[in-house]
């Protein structure tokens, strides 16, 4: 019986070492971070097994330039007498000790940005011992592969980011930038277009056409990439100079340019007495007795343009100054502003699109020469309050056509530009003139037509500002179209000198032009200042698709949306010869 209790006692004791030794297995692991220090293997990271209750033993690290000061457990100092019991990750906090001065030396064409992951830098004049990440942006008209130079050491970037020691007070300069050169690929044809990728390449084409190098003014051009000018200010591309002393010829654009969708952006155009402004300033057919100048899927995006002429008259554009036979199709200009400051004796126009437009008939060739805008989209502020400027509108200032054989027209297009200023004032035109049209458009901005009380003439101090548009010439059509937004005329001569409207500020009447002229006619057109209006919802898709019967192959139409432009199904067929 005794042997038998000395063996059950024995058992019991085994048992219980087992299970303590089962506890004592429970183990877990503790990471030590350095951040930008390094352990004494120059490792960064270390881990540590440490029994479950148990406490871990602090490890030594060392920076440069720097004071360790605690090892620290989710922002808080970590206390190693505490017994561990579960995973955790300790992190190093460290003081800078050495602080250096850091300078970068003007590099022409390049400008310097930095920035560091160690540390926050908010004084260049003291920098610790840190690593920074510097980049190199190229000015607009610039050009290479930098090299970034510290203290006379090289370094290449990696992904364009240079990482740069800073051990003691530091010079950074750069080498290996240069002036940009044009070198467009393509031959300037039908097929075989010029690519214009880069600032330059629009600096060359100015040059060329304003010297009427009709190589490029009649040339096909295509967009390879987005291009970004900085904030730099572009040239007039066809300024209309003079390029004889008969004053016969003038510096045209009459080839085709093709934006393939991209965007130029970032832009100033500053134009002193220079009667056409814009990215194109004049541009006419001229490439053949049947072909336009035509400007198509080109976008334009945080631009402005400045113009000021005394002594003659100007024609402002986002895109075209003045066209005479040239289209403008599938583009957009958003965040823009048009500044124009006219003179005081000659009339000026201005259009978010185009300022003046025109479409001519030529018997001699049996050639019609249509100035046509299409899916346009607009947003741009148009200031034309200073000078006698005639008319402004938020797609073409002034729509014109010589012959109703090749009409001038707008269409399914729209704009949320705010128009302040001229003496006709329209969401999408200031004036149309005979054989012109506006089907299928919309304006949201406020328009503003102010007489410029320079002019004492009885005629001139009439303003007229028009949702759709301000002024209609007999054989005009204004159809399935709205306006929303503030329509507003001021005149210093009285309210009776103030005419506006939702849709038309005011038309001629019947046999102005001629007997049996017909009066403009306007079909089915909407206004809503607030969008809404009793039965009138031009917010609702429905009242957009069965009221205007505008088409979804044409417009985005979505319900509480005003339309947009359908990019993916939009189709303009070109006939380029």
């Amino acid at each position: 019986m005794k042997k038998l209790w000395i063996s059950l006692c024995m058992a019991a004791a085994i048992g219980c070492s087992v299970a303590a030794v089962a506890c004592n297995d429970v183990e877990h692991t503790v990471t030590f971070e350095a951040g930008y220090g390094v352990f004494d293997d120059d490792t960064s990271l270390r881990s540590l097994i440490v029994g479950d209750g148990k406490a871990v033993k602090e490890q030594t690290v060392s920076r440069d330039g720097w004071k360790f000061e605690h090892w620290a457990l989710d922002g808080e100092e970590y206390n190693f007498s505490k017994k561990v019991k579960e995973n955790i990750t300790l992190t190093a906090v460290w003081t800078p000790v050495d602080f250096y001065e850091v300078s970068f030396e003007t590099v022409t064409g390049a400008t310097f940005h930095y920035a560091c992951d160690e540390y926050q830098i908010t004084d260049l004049e003291n920098v610790p011992c840190v690593n920074l990440q510097i980049t190199v942006e190229l000015d607009a008209f610039y050009a290479g592969t930098p090299i970034v130079v510290a203290n006379e050491v090289n370094y290449t970037s990696t992904n364009g980011v240079y990482t740069i020691p800073v051990t003691q007070d530091t010079v950074i300069t750069a080498v290996g930038v240069r002036d940009d050169v044009s070198q467009m690929d393509g031959l300037g044809i039908v097929g075989d277009p010029y690519i214009v990728a880069r600032p330059i390449d629009l600096i060359k084409i100015a040059e060329e056409v304003n010297k009427g190098n009709e190589a490029y003014s009649l040339a096909h051009y295509e967009l390879g990439a987005d291009i970004d000018l900085k904030g730099h200010e572009l040239q007039i591309i066809g300024d209309g100079r003079d390029l004889n002393a008969e004053g016969s010829e003038y510096a045209f654009f009459g080839g085709n340019f093709n934006g393939a969708g991209h965007t130029i952006k970032n832009f100033v155009i500053n134009s002193n007495n220079c009667s056409w402004v814009g990215l194109f300033g004049m541009a006419m057919a001229g490439a053949s007795p049947t072909a336009n100048a035509s400007i198509y899927h080109l976008n334009l995006d945080n631009y402005e343009i400045n113009a000021s002429v005394s002594g003659m008259p100007v024609y402002c554009g986002s895109f075209v100054g003045q066209g005479v036979g040239a289209n403008v199709f599938v583009c957009s200009a958003t965040n823009g502003t048009i500044n124009v400051s006219a003179a005081t004796d000659y009339f000026s126009y201005v259009g978010g699109v185009m300022g003046y437009q025109y479409s001519v008939y030529a018997p001699e060739y049996d050639a019609s020469y249509v100035s046509a805008i299409s899916y346009a989209t607009v947003n741009t502020e148009i200031y034309a309050n200073s000078g006698l400027i005639y008319s402004a509108g938020g797609i073409a200032g002034y729509v014109v056509a010589d012959n109703q054989i090749a009409p001038s027209y707008i269409n399914h297009s729209y704009t949320d530009s705010t128009i302040t200023g001229a003496l006709l004032s329209g969401g999408i035109a200031g004036y149309l003139g005979q054989y012109t049209g506006v089907v299928d458009c919309y304006s949201t901005g406020d328009v503003l037509a102010m007489t410029s009380g320079i002019i004492d003439v009885e005629q001139f101090n009439h303003v007229y500002a028009g949702g759709i548009a301000a002024y209609a010439e007999n054989y005009t059509v204004i159809a399935e179209s709205f306006a929303v937004g503030v329509v507003d005329a001021y005149s210093d001569k009285g309210s009776a000198f103030e005419h506006k409207g939702g849709v038309v500020g005011g038309f001629d009447s019947a046999d102005t032009l001629e007997l049996g002229a017909t009066q403009t006619i306007v079909y089915n057109c909407y206004y809503a200042q607030d969008g809404v209006d009793g039965s009138v919802n031009l917010l609702s898709a429905d009242f957009i698709k069965n009221n205007l019967n505008w088409k979804d192959y044409d417009w985005v139409i979505v319900d509480g949306q005003y339309p947009t432009v359908n990019l993916e199904e939009t189709s303009i067929s070109f006939a380029i010869t």
